[in-house]
Order: structure tokens, then C-alpha cells, then sequence
């Protein structure tokens, strides 16, 4: 039985460098133009799976990715595929960076209560919710009122959520 790479590195590296724009030299980013996730990384065919345009980029410059590694951006741009701009981490090591640079906005504390960009009450209505709940209603009652789900009630009620109120 042959052994061979699949797909051909040489064939993904073509289609790779096609789908990049080289936006001012190589300490700049260099652009993905090809199609990118919800996220707004950009992906690329890696035989019968998709990839991240940064990993392969990566990998293209580098070799493989070890276990347990990510690839991190040392810019803030999602698809930028500079291989310059790239690093490996762990999974912490990406979750500490987002938060040095206020990139996550649900665990940044500048971010939290009713500054949450997800936030459907504010501080008021959570007092409201906290300390008279039966003079206002029931779970169910603030639920409607207020246009949540009870499980949002119960949780801010347990002091689950919103905490720092």
C-alpha cells in the first residue's frame, strides 16, 4: 500500500496563498479573502474537513501544530493569516490574552451587568427581581414582565448572575 499526504500539501499551499492579500509588507497583516466563519475566521478545504485559515497558515510556515497547542494572533485581527503574527498557546494562554486585550467581552469586568453587550435588564430591574420579588410578582410574573426566562429569575435570585449587584 502506497503511503501518501493527503490532500497535497503542495496543492492546499497553492490554494492557500491564492486566497491572501499581502496588505503592506511582512510585518503587516495579511488578509484571508476567501470565506470565513460566524466568527469571522477564516476557513479553508482541508480535503474532507475545513480549517482555520490561521492554523494552516501556520502549519504551512512552521509544520504541525503539537497536541494540546493553539495557534494565537499576536494581532487582533481574526483573519489575518501572517504567519509572523501567529504564535502557539494552550487554551488558557488564549483565554488569558483575550482578556489582557478586552476582547472577551462576557468575562471582561468593564463588561459585566447590564454593560454585558447580552444584558436584558438593568441594575434596577434586577434590585426589583432581588429584593421585593413577591411584591411584584412571581417568577413566572417578573419572567413576562420583564421579558426573560424564569430561569433567569431563579439564577439572579440564587445570586448566580449578576453578582456583583
Amino acid at each position: 500500500m502506497a503511503s501518501y499526504e493527503w490532500p497535497p500539501v503542495d496543492s492546499l499551499a497553492t490554494r492557500f496563498w491564492e486566497k491572501v492579500v499581502y496588505s503592506g509588507g511582512a510585518d503587516s497583516c495579511w488578509f484571508w479573502t476567501a470565506y470565513t466563519n460566524p466568527s469571522g475566521y477564516g476557513m479553508i478545504r482541508n480535503g474532507k474537513w475545513m480549517a482555520l485559515a490561521h492554523r494552516v497558515s501556520w502549519t504551512l510556515a512552521n509544520g504541525r501544530i503539537p497536541d494540546g497547542k493553539q495557534v494565537l494572533h499576536h494581532c487582533d485581527v481574526r483573519f489575518c493569516v501572517n504567519p509572523s503574527h501567529l504564535y502557539l498557546g494552550t487554551n488558557a494562554d488564549n483565554i488569558r490574552d483575550k482578556v489582557a486585550r478586552g476582547r472577551s467581552g462576557f468575562s471582561h469586568p468593564e463588561r459585566q451587568g447590564e454593560l454585558h453587550p447580552l444584558a436584558k435588564l438593568n441594575q434596577e430591574q434586577v434590585e426589583v427581581i432581588r429584593t421585593k420579588p413577591y411584591i411584584f410578582g412571581s417568577g413566572k410574573e417578573l419572567a413576562e414582565r420583564f421579558g426573560v426566562s424564569r430561569a433567569l429569575i431563579t439564577r439572579i435570585r440564587k445570586g448566580q448572575l449578576w453578582k456583583s449587584s
